[in-house]
């Protein structure tokens, strides 16, 4: 079924709504989780929000693969540039900030096609780490990146003030 995927960059900011779909799908399972005990946003206003992340990431060199088949998103990998580990002699570091595949699509190797993507591509620009996270409770999201090779590096905690 990944035969006809096309992955594609998405370099124009005037494109971004065209993943607006799968983000808004993705903030839906976040919020299904129920692993953080916040008011979810409105969809429309978590996408504003995403997007507008995106916008300023392709201004400063983020990139955005898009995952298409039959010319429609099916997924997508937004990976920014993180600077580089203080505690650590490792090399530049990118991170990947959204990895989301349609729940439809799931299970094809779209993800691992689009993480290779990112992958190559980060290399290709002299990066020699990436990081990812995910949200707590996302079980399925931890065993792909644990699979992909993922190690854990930090642990991230939050509170309300």
């Amino acid at each position: 079924m990944a035969d006809d995927l096309v992955i594609r960059q998405l370099t124009d900011p005037a494109e971004l709504d065209v993943v607006a779909p799968l983000w808004k799908a993705l903030q839906a399972h976040h919020v299904s989780l129920g692993s953080i005990d916040l008011p979810a946003r409105d969809p429309e206003d978590s996408w504003r929000v995403r997007r507008g992340i995106y916008e300023h990431g392709l201004a400063e060199g983020a990139w955005l693969w898009v995952a298409e088949r039959a010319g429609e998103p099916v997924g997508y990998a937004f990976v920014s540039r993180a600077g580089e580990w203080a505690s650590w002699q490792a090399g530049p570091l990118v991170g990947l900030e959204t990895l989301v595949v349609a729940p439809g699509e799931r299970g094809a190797g779209i993800g691992e096609r689009l993480l290779q993507t990112a992958k190559d591509g980060a290399r290709s620009e002299g990066y020699t780490h990436l990081q990812v996270g995910y949200i707590e409770g996302n079980v399925r999201a931890a065993a792909f990146y644990e699979r992909a090779g993922f190690t854990p590096v930090e642990r991230v905690l939050g509170m309300a003030l």
